[in-house]
Formats: structure tokens, C-alpha cells, sequence
């Protein structure tokens, strides 16, 4: 194979990298798809559901993604929405979950967390201005699931 074949094939690659798009039902922001639930299921499940896809609960990293996610369940008119986030294991200490890394982004509803007995998992609710609340996990809400678009390149 010459050089420039090598070079012509690499550059092909890359162009299909960057030009990757997501599942059908899928929203790409950033490096990842974003698929919006919409059946009611226990926090566990949703998981589980996103898991079905080879995804997660979505983690929310930054004000980027946050007002990304905000947006989209804005136009949707979406009531509520199970996030990755936690402190099942320990209280008050806030993990992305499956990963388990603690998380650094925080969107707050006013009184949230509120530390409730059981309250260790995280919605983001339409009456709270899509703004973060702490809830039993085994409530019922929508599931919104993250797929790396790396993970779905590999």
C-alpha cells in the first residue's frame, strides 16, 4: 500500500469519526446521543433500559450539557426525568452513576437536596424549572439515557 493511500484511508476514518451520528431517536450534543424515555420506571430500571442500548443515565457534566438537556425536555414539555446522579452509598456524597465518579456539576432545585430519608437518587423535574431534585429511587419517571458516541464508534 503507498503513503498516500495510507493517508487517504486515514483522513476517510477520521471524516467518519467526527461525522458519527447517533441511533435513530437519538439527539447528538457534544460527544454524545441523548435518547429522552418515555415510559415511567424505578430509577434501577431506567438504568437498566439506557443499559439495553449500550448506554447510561444521562451524567451532567457542565452548564453546556445542562442547558443542552434543559432545552430539549423544555421543547418536549416533559414532566420528569431520572438523571445518573446519586448518593446511595454515601449520604451527601453526590456520584454519577453507574461510573461512580463524583460529580462536580450541581442544578439545584431550591430546598435540594433536601436529605430525605431515601431520597438518593436524582430527577430533573418540569415544575422545578427542570432543575435538579433528590428522590426515592424507587419512584417512577422517564428514563434519559447517554451514549458515548466513542463507545458506539468502538
Amino acid at each position: 500500500m503507498s503513503t498516500q493511500t495510507v493517508l487517504i484511508f486515514c483522513l476517510i476514518l477520521a471524516f467518519e469519526c467526527i461525522n458519527a451520528s447517533c441511533p435513530d431517536g437519538w439527539t447528538r450534543f457534544g460527544g454524545s446521543c441523548y435518547y429522552f424515555g418515555h415510559n415511567d420506571v424505578s430509577f434501577l430500571d431506567a438504568q437498566k433500559y439506557c443499559e439495553g442500548f449500550h448506554g447510561y443515565l444521562v451524567n451532567i457534566n457542565d452548564e453546556d450539557e445542562n442547558k443542552f438537556v434543559t432545552s430539549y425536555l423544555e421543547d418536549l414539555k416533559d414532566d420528569r426525568h431520572w438523571i445518573g446522579l446519586t448518593d446511595e452509598l454515601i449520604e451527601d456524597v453526590w456520584k454519577h452513576y453507574p461510573s461512580e465518579t463524583t460529580a462536580t456539576f450541581f442544578n439545584w432545585a431550591p430546598g435540594d437536596p433536601n436529605q430525605l430519608k431515601g431520597a438518593n437518587c436524582v430527577a430533573i423535574f418540569r415544575t422545578s424549572g427542570y432543575r435538579w431534585i433528590d428522590e426515592p429511587c424507587t419512584n417512577r419517571f422517564r428514563p434519559l439515557c447517554e451514549l458515548s458516541i466513542e463507545a458506539q464508534l468502538g
